[in-house]
């Protein structure tokens, strides 16, 4: 599960040095989470950015809906599907 910081983080900067693998970037002033670096400190119960912060953010990326999209293929042999 890939997590994000949202906006309602006050920006104290306390889970910067808490994250084992440099996931947690800041750029421009807004801390983001590198989803390719971050795992989740799978060796603990919770991840480290989550303790370490005062307000428990960073929150679980909701997942995404959408569609899944195939290609239509013609029957061979329309008797098969009566």
């Amino acid at each position: 599960m890939a997590y994000t910081i949202p906006n309602s983080c006050s920006k104290c900067g306390i889970c910067l040095p808490e994250c084992p693998t440099g996931a947690i970037q800041l750029e421009e002033g807004e801390y983001w989470i590198e989803p390719g670096l971050c795992d989740r400190c799978e060796e603990l119960d919770e991840p480290k950015c989550i303790i370490s912060c005062p307000l428990n953010l960073p929150v679980p990326l909701p997942q995404k809906k959408g569609r899944y999209k195939a290609e239509s293929h013609l029957a061979t042999s329309p008797s098969l599907f009566p």
